[in-house]
């Protein structure tokens, strides 16, 4: 990444998007474990997008 700055490119605005692109798409139990980080977080984070995994369990089949 600091190499890419170094030339022009900025890349932390794309990284940003592409983290909370995956956690409103990812529940934020399976979020936490892929990119190392609390479920505590990943569940705001997964607020931040408006995802509601909160009664992703208790769905009907």
């Amino acid at each position: 990444m600091h190499r890419m700055n170094r030339r022009g490119i900025v890349t932390r605005a794309s990284r940003n998007t592409a983290l909370l692109h995956l956690a409103s798409t990812t529940p934020p139990a399976v979020f936490a474990t892929l990119i190392g980080i609390h479920v505590n977080t990943a569940t705001r984070w997964a607020a931040l997008t408006g995802s509601a995994w909160n009664s992703y369990t208790t769905l009907p089949r």
